[in-house]
C-alpha cells in the first residue's frame, strides 16, 4: 500500500480503538484488525483471480503459475491439523478461509486436466520439459508446493501434488518418493475428512459464486488424485473410502449441472470421479 493510504488506514484504527497508545490491549487491537485487514485483501484477491481463471478461461501461463505459488508458499498459515480454526460465533475464521482460497488458486493454475490427459499419453524418450504442463517452470512450482505447511485447508492441495508427481513419473522425476511423501503429508493433514470440513465451513464466508468455484476446483483435484492412486474401496480402508465419498458428494451437491456432467460418459476427464461413485453404488446401502 502507498505511505498515504497506510496512514490513513492507521489513523482510522487509532480513532475506532481511542488512541490509547499505551495500553497493550489497545496494541493488541490495533494488531488484529490490521491482521484482518490483510487476510481480507488476500481473499479478495484470490477470489479475483479464481473467477479470472476458472470463470473467464484466462490461460494461467507458466511463469505467472510459478509467481502465483511462489507468493502464497511465503504467507501460507501454519494452522493447526486438528481442528478448525474459528471465530467466537463459531464460524470459519478469516485466516482459514484465506488459506483455503490460496490453495485452491494454486490448484487453479498448475492444469490440473493436463496430468489426466498426461496419463493417457505415451511417454516420448526423452520427456521434454517444454511439453509438460508448467514446462520449465515445472520444477520451481514443485519446490514451493513441497514447502507448504500442512493444515485442514492444504490437505487437498498435497494430495493432489502428489498425485501429480505419480502422473509425472514416467515422464520426468520430482524427486525420490516424492508421491509416498506428499500422500503422508496429506494424511497427517487430516485428508479427505479435513478438505470436506474445511470446504464446508468456508462456504458461509464466500460468496455463492466462489465457493462454487471452489468446489469446482475440489472436483479437479479429485479427478488427478483418482487417476494417480486409483481410489475405491479396494484400496482405501472402509473410513478413508467414506470420507471421499461425502467429499465428492459435497463438492458435487445441490448442483444439477456438475452431476449431470459427472455422469456423462462423454466426459473423459471426469472418468476417474464417475468410476469413485459407480464403486460406492456398489456397495449400497453403506453409501446412499
Amino acid at each position: 500500500a502507498k505511505p498515504g493510504a497506510l496512514s490513513g488506514h492507521m489513523a482510522s484504527v487509532l480513532k475506532e480503538f481511542g488512541g490509547q497508545q499505551g495500553d497493550m490491549v489497545w496494541l493488541s487491537a490495533v494488531h488484529a484488525k490490521l491482521r484482518e485487514q490483510q487476510l481480507t485483501e488476500r481473499c479478495e484477491i484470490a477470489s479475483n483471480l479464481l473467477l479470472l481463471y476458472e470463470v473467464v478461461g484466462t490461460k494461467c501461463s507458466s511463469n505467472r503459475a510459478h509467481e502465483i505459488t511462489h507468493l502464497l508458499s511465503g504467507v501460507a498459515l501454519s494452522l493447526p491439523a486438528g481442528g478448525l480454526p474459528a471465530n467466537q460465533a463459531g464460524q470459519a475464521s478469516m485466516a482459514l478461509v484465506a488459506e483455503q482460497l490460496s490453495c485452491m488458486l494454486v490448484l487453479s493454475v498448475v492444469d490440473l486436466p493436463a496430468y489426466i490427459s498426461l496419463a493417457r499419453a505415451q511417454p516420448t524418450s526423452p520427456t521434454s520439459l517444454d511439453t509438460l504442463p508448467l514446462g520449465q517452470k515445472l520444477h520451481d512450482v514443485h519446490s514451493h508446493i513441497r514447502s507448504w505447511p500442512g493444515n485442514p485447508a492444504s490437505a487437498l492441495l498435497l494430495l493432489t501434488w502428489g498425485a501429480v508427481a505419480q502422473l509425472l513419473e514416467p515422464h520426468v522425476s520430482l524427486g525420490e518418493s516424492v508421491a509416498e511423501e506428499m500422500q503422508g503429508r496429506a494424511q497427517e493433514a487430516g485428508l479427505f475428512q479435513s478438505a470436506a470440513a474445511c470446504l464446508e465451513a468456508c462456504q458461509g464466508l464466500m460468496s455463492t459464486a466462489v465457493a462454487q468455484l471452489c468446489r469446482g476446483v475440489a472436483l479437479k483435484a479429485l479427478c488427478v488424485s483418482a487417476t494417480a492412486f486409483e481410489l475405491g474401496p479396494s484400496r482405501q480402508d472402509p473410513a478413508g473410502f467414506s470420507s471421499l465419498v461425502q467429499l465428492v458428494k459435497l463438492v458435487i451437491a445441490d448442483d444439477a449441472h456438475v452431476c449431470n456432467e459427472v455422469w456423462d460418459e462423454g466426459r473423459e476427464l471426469l472418468a476417474p470421479i464417475r468410476a469413485v461413485l459407480l464403486d460406492a453404488c456398489t456397495l449400497f446401502p453403506a453409501y446412499p
